[in-house]
């Protein structure tokens, strides 16, 4: 198993999870008596937030009703559905007039968010340890990620090196032309990535 430190400027919720478990819990006759909640819980609704083409009013709840997600012991679909989900919002994802930034891309709209979170020193970077499997690509067995003394980084966040980044890109022919918008998307996105290659190989 790989421990990946994941640079987490705003933290994307977790869509399915909370979906499927509120689902879970209206279904749970047993605890909303117990705790005396049933009401509440069945007057909770989730707030959508997000348009995405193709996607009605709650696309994780589409993405969970496709795959067939059947509680929240479903694990392996709902990290599949989270995975689809969170691309295709990033990609594609527009904000709602419900939010602080109507009309922005999801990846627009987080950036504003930093900086203004940043500049009202209510806000702060952290990375976050994510488990995951990761493997060689030749499908060996997972590859182990050491833990690194005095960690550095490559700031792909330099405007310097973004404005090269982006000339170099709109010299080049994308074919097909629709996939150039995800390399912007990229270019603005990536920031501060850590470096631990010592030699090539």
């Amino acid at each position: 198993m790989r421990i990946q430190a994941r640079e987490s400027s705003i933290a994307y919720p977790p869509t399915h999870y909370d979906y499927v478990a509120l689902i879970d819990l209206k279904k749970d006759e047993k605890a909303l008596s117990r705790y005396g909640i049933k009401e509440v819980v069945e007057s909770i609704e989730p707030i959508s937030i997000i348009k995405l083409p193709n996607y009605g009013k709650y696309p994780a709840k589409d993405v969970v009703e496709k795959l067939g997600v059947k509680d929240q012991g479903d694990r392996e679909k709902l990290d599949e559905a989270t995975r689809i989900v969170y691309r295709e919002e990033f990609y594609n994802g527009v904000m709602k007039e419900n939010t602080l930034f109507p009309g922005l891309s999801v990846n627009e709209a987080r950036e504003r968010t930093i900086k203004a979170l940043s500049e009202q020193v209510r806000g702060g970077r952290m990375y976050e340890l994510e488990p995951r499997n990761v493997y060689t690509r030749s499908g060996n067995p997972p590859v182990i990620a050491a833990v690194i003394k005095d960690q550095w980084f490559l700031n792909y966040g330099n405007p310097e090196w973004k404005a090269k980044a982006f000339k170099c890109l709109n010299s080049m022919r994308i074919i097909p032309e629709k996939y150039r918008k995800n390399f912007e998307d990229v270019f603005n996105w990536l920031s501060m990535r850590p470096c631990a290659r010592k030699r090539g190989g």
